[in-house]
């Protein structure tokens, strides 16, 4: 059904067409929160959570700085859990699941 464009639907529509737009900025993911979701997906796969550890393993273009943040976090973790041991090519990571 077409709008009509009496008298009353003009002034509507012009309000609508007037209104300021606000744009939402997207907030842009920093290297160390796109670091930190890629090894989520790694740790939350069937085969690691089975096993209990994942071979974590810098990619090209990775920042130094973001690994050493991460591994750092992961191993100044509170958690009796978690144990961190550096490899050749990274970091293996193996936890125990804690008994609720």
């Amino acid at each position: 059904m077409p709008l009509s464009l009496s008298p009353d639907n003009t002034a509507y529509i012009d309000s609508i067409i007037k209104r300021p737009t606000v744009i939402a900025k997207k907030h842009r993911p920093t290297s160390y929160e796109l670091l930190g979701q890629r090894i989520q997906i790694e740790i939350a796969a069937a085969s690691r959570r089975e096993k209990r550890q994942v071979h974590l393993k810098p990619e090209d273009g990775d920042s130094p700085d973001d690994w050493d943040r991460l591994i750092d976090e992961i191993s100044e973790n509170e958690n009796e859990n978690v144990d961190v041991t550096r490899t050749d090519e990274g970091w293996l990571v193996s936890w125990v699941p804690v008994e609720v």
